[in-house]
C-alpha cells in the first residue's frame, strides 16, 4: 500500500515494492550534498586549474602569506619554490595533506586540492580515514594527527 514514509531527512513515497524516490518540491537534499554540489560547481567552472593555481588561491582566500603557509606546514623552502614555480616537482601526497591542515581547509577543499594531482583521500586506506576524521572535525592540529596516526601503525604526515 503507498504511503509516505521518513527515512533520515529524505521523504520518499512508497507504492507497494516500489521506491519512486525524493517527493518533487520536498527539502531532500542535506548539507553535505549542497557542499558536494557546490564543490562541484567550483570545479566545474574551472576544470584546468593547476595545483600551483589552486593552492595560491586557498592562501591568498585563507589571508595567509606564502612563507607562513610553507613554515606551518613543515614544508622546505626549496620544496616550496618548486611547487610554485611549477617546475617538474610533483609533492608527495602527505606535503599536500599538511599545507591542507596549515591552511585549515575543509575536507571537501582538501579533496579538490588532492584532485589538481589526481590523488584523493581513500575510504579504504587506514592513514587517509584518520586524516578525513580530523579534518572533517576542523581540527588543525599537525602534532595530534600525527600522533594518531603512529598510534595506529601509519606513517605520520611529517615523516616525508
Amino acid at each position: 500500500s503507498g504511503g509516505r514514509r521518513a527515512y533520515g531527512r529524505r521523504l520518499y513515497v512508497s507504492n507497494s515494492d516500489h521506491n519512486r524516490g525524493p517527493v518533487p518540491g520536498s527539502n531532500f537534499m542535506d548539507e553535505r550534498e549542497r557542499e558536494e554540489k557546490e564543490a562541484l560547481r567550483r570545479i566545474l567552472q574551472n576544470p584546468d586549474v593547476s595545483f600551483c593555481e589552486m593552492l595560491s588561491g586557498l592562501i591568498d582566500a585563507k589571508h595567509m602569506s606564502d612563507v607562513e603557509c610553507y613554515k606551518k606546514a613543515n614544508v622546505t623552502r626549496q620544496t616550496w619554490h618548486n611547487i610554485l614555480t611549477g617546475s617538474r616537482h610533483r609533492p608527495q601526497k602527505n606535503t599536500v595533506l599538511r599545507l591542507a591542515v596549515a591552511l585549515e581547509l575543509t575536507f571537501s577543499e582538501t579533496q579538490e586540492l588532492l584532485k589538481t594531482l589526481g590523488l584523493t583521500l581513500s575510504e579504504s586506506i587506514r592513514a587517509d580515514l584518520i586524516v578525513s576524521f580530523y579534518l572533517k572535525r576542523k581540527v588543525y592540529d599537525i602534532y595530534r594527527i600525527d600522533e594518531e596516526l603512529r598510534l595506529h601503525g601509519c606513517p605520520p604526515l611529517s615523516s616525508d
